[in-house]
């Protein structure tokens, strides 16, 4: 790449093309094959896409910060922290990943952030939610489908520790393909539509630093961090319709709690059977 950059001629444009198989963002956005992007340049075919850009009270995170993918909180944060442990470790970093997304889910009352959060909608309507969330997901896919919104919302879908699904569900949406590829109505117990998000951590450490991931890379925060989505902030070179291959994107599993099962009714979803884990009701 670097060669390529070097050695482009004046004027030349250069960018970054968010491919493979194994990468959330390609997939939802249908050039998760080399084959398929190189039939985008080709055609010269791009899509605008929505962002998600970050800030903390304190300055910690930096400029210009942004996700395109997911910004997450709570199981990934745990399953990342163990990913890291684990490369300097005799498990190695895919067991430390494992491991760590099974431990936030065998226990819920260890591994959570206790939060207020401040959802701004895009008319200016606002809604708080204060919990102890097992698990926040903050993206541009759409919550039914896990495609990328075509209207460029942004979505932050949550679930706390008592709806929390236990070993046997999880199990399933951790399965590949993993589960929020096909949404994350079905796994969250609620799920909204922002125009700005505000985290404000109630049990942060000492000096009020907290842990989230930002499109997989772990970022250290210091007190309430902002989240604001921008539509078409982003031309993205993409085939002119993004569909997905169905080979990356599993049928929908039972929803995890009431709440999940009224998210997946409200958007038009068939009745289905809710599954926390042990049981199916």
């Amino acid at each position: 790449m670097i060669a390529g950059v070097t050695r482009a001629k004046p004027g030349a444009l250069c960018g970054f093309v968010s491919a493979g198989s194994f990468n959330f963002f390609a997939i939802c956005s249908g050039i998760e094959s080399p084959l398929k992007v190189a039939q985008c340049i080709k055609a010269g075919s791009t899509n605008a896409i929505s962002m998600r850009t970050l800030r903390d009270a304190q300055g910690t995170i930096g400029e210009g910060l942004g996700s395109v993918e997911s910004v997450q909180i709570g199981v990934s944060v745990t399953a990342i922290q163990w990913q890291t442990w684990g490369r300097s470790n005799f498990i190695g970093p895919v067991v430390g990943l494992k491991l760590g997304a099974l431990l936030s889910v065998l226990f819920p009352s260890k591994f959570y952030l206790h939060a207020r959060m401040t959802v701004t909608r895009g008319d200016g309507h606002v809604e708080i939610r204060e919990s102890r969330f097992s698990w926040i997901i903050i993206t541009g896919r759409h919550p039914f489908n896990g495609a990328q919104d075509s209207e460029g919302t942004g979505w932050v879908s949550f679930i706390d520790t008592q709806n929390a699904c236990w070993l046997p569900r999880f199990l399933k949406t951790i399965d590949d393909p993993i589960e929020f590829l096909g949404g994350t109505a079905r796994m969250m117990q609620e799920t909204l539509p922002f125009d700005k998000l505000e985290i404000e951590p109630l049990n942060a450490d000492e000096n009020g630093i907290w842990p989230l991931t930002c499109d997989g890379e772990l970022v250290r925060c210091t007190g309430t961090v902002t989240i604001q989505n921008s539509k078409g902030a982003a031309t993205l070179l993409t085939p002119e319709t993004m569909g997905r291959d169905p080979a990356f994107v599993r049928p929908p599993l039972n929803p995890v709690c009431q709440g999940a099962l009224d998210t997946h009714l409200a958007f038009g979803g068939e009745p289905m059977p809710i599954e926390r884990g042990c049981s199916i009701m």
